[in-house]
């Protein structure tokens, strides 16, 4: 076959693909009609809501939605809830010392086999007390807790040296900015450490529904688009049509 005929093979192929997929496009409102046509227990929710409780150690609201729902949160699930919700607590309020005494009475050998986190919890305290001028304490802190894990890591030395600018010349404005954001990261990653270690679970099943499906939304751009996650509306302009594929 010459190259002619292999061209005209192939546009004429991707001619009948795309009249097969144009034929079976469905409208938006169609969609939404099959997504409501699926059907959801309502204990299959239940182990939903559960399991995102658990896992992000709502001890008290978990405790009210049992009595609302009539079941009960699974035993791994619930796994060091009450100190789980202690530790972020004390994260957020940049309580790292007290934060670090509370993991390594829950399980020791966690901070030990990550050192990444260990440096970050670290790290916190040092901005502490840059914030506060403790300069010969923020040094000494430096030298004894931080030095030991830089040398384990490049990448560590050089957010040591950003820490050592910092006590030279203060904290830069973008970074301050971003302080919540940083504190709610770190102890998301304490939580998943902590459930890593004693559960085969780290991440909530709510959570990663929601990456897949908008995974799946930003692979198919003619799938209609759901914008607005907290009231899973659709965007109205994505929604004109959608193709399925055998």
């Amino acid at each position: 076959m010459c190259i002619r005929d292999r061209v005209s093979t192939q546009s004429t192929w991707d001619s009948n693909i795309k009249m097969s997929v144009e034929e079976h496009k469905i409208s938006s409102e169609e969609w939404k009609s099959r997504l409501e046509s699926v059907k959801l227990s309502k204990t299959d929710l239940n182990r939903l809501v559960f399991n995102y409780l658990c896992l992000e150690g709502y001890s008290d609201t978990v405790k009210s939605f049992e009595k609302e729902s009539g079941e009960k949160a699974l035993p791994q699930e619930i796994y060091a809830i009450e100190e789980r919700k202690e530790i972020r607590s004390l994260i957020l309020k940049d309580s790292i010392k007290e934060a670090i005494s509370l993991i390594n009475n829950l399980c020791p050998e966690i901070l030990d086999r990550n050192p990444a986190l260990s440096f970050k919890l670290q790290k916190r305290r040092m901005l502490s007390l840059i914030r506060l001028n403790k300069t010969e304490e923020a040094l000494d802190f430096a030298r004894s807790k931080l030095a030991p894990l830089a040398k384990l890591d490049r990448a560590f030395l050089a957010e040591l040296e950003k820490l050592m600018r910092c006590l030279a010349f203060g904290v830069p404005q973008d970074e301050q900015q971003a302080e919540n954001s940083a504190k709610y990261t770190l102890a998301l990653e304490v939580n998943e450490a902590i459930m890593r270690t004693f559960c085969s679970e780290r991440e909530e099943k709510l959570t990663l529904l929601l990456k897949f499906m908008l995974y799946s939304q930003k692979k198919e751009e003619q799938v209609p688009q759901i914008g607005n996650l907290v009231l899973g509306k659709f965007n109205t302009e994505c929604c004109l049509s959608v193709s399925y594929r055998c």
